[in-house]
């Protein structure tokens, strides 16, 4: 029984999926090879419509552009992953909370001046003698 099983679904996995998404997932590195190779989607598109007449070009875009997308989240994610377990720093985290503010600061390219003369004296043209009051 258990062979019989097992034969049905091999030949379940050699069939093509009957969802639009996994029928071009399928074929995705066929995909991207004709596309590497400088055919445009269209023509990509019309080769696999002759396959599968129900596949409609926005669709088929549609559904490109998403796996294109979970491909590379995926590929994030296993970098992230692998530098999680890369080599422990032997020092402990410190946290920073104006970590981002001094890097922030740091990369500053505006013109920063702090002017040390009295307001009322660079508008008003007014010379303060007692710095306490107004």
């Amino acid at each position: 029984m258990s062979d019989s099983l097992s034969d049905a679904l091999d030949a379940l996995c050699k069939e093509l999926p009957r969802a639009k998404t996994r029928w071009v997932k399928r074929f995705l590195p066929q995909i991207e090879r004709a596309l590497a190779a400088g055919h445009t989607r269209k023509a990509v598109w019309e080769r696999l419509h002759q396959q599968r007449a129900d596949l409609g070009y926005k669709e088929f875009c549609v559904y490109l552009g998403r796996l294109r997308e979970s491909k590379a989240e995926g590929a994030d994610e296993s970098r992230i992953q692998r530098e999680e377990t890369a080599a422990p720093s032997s020092q402990p985290y410190v946290h920073d909370p104006c970590a981002n503010l001094r890097r922030a600061e740091a990369e500053r390219v505006v013109f920063n001046w702090r002017g040390t003369e009295d307001l009322d004296e660079l508008v008003y043209g007014k010379k303060r003698t007692d710095k306490a009051g107004g």
